[in-house]
């Protein structure tokens, strides 16, 4: 079981292929991209991902992908 991490095509073409593509390099976690995840008003304005379900965001995609890897982080801690 790997913990899941949701991006939007959208919020990806604003600059967030960043962290997807470093994610994407990983072995311990699955990454999946949609079309629109719905959350238009957020999408515009940071970049963000939604981890198991909760919306991770930031200002930047290195400073996403720093929270999303510390999430990882306790995520593997909590359930392995």
């Amino acid at each position: 079981m790997l913990p899941l991490v949701e991006f939007c095509e959208s919020n990806i073409n604003q600059g967030n292929h960043l962290a997807v593509e470093a994610l994407e390099l990983r072995d311990d976690v699955e990454v999946m991209t949609y079309g629109c995840m719905s959350e238009c008003s957020i999408c515009a304005q940071v970049f963000f991902c939604m981890f198991e379900g909760e919306r991770i965001s930031a200002a930047t995609p290195a400073a996403l992908l720093e929270k999303i890897e510390q999430a990882i982080v306790e995520w593997h801690a909590e359930f392995l």
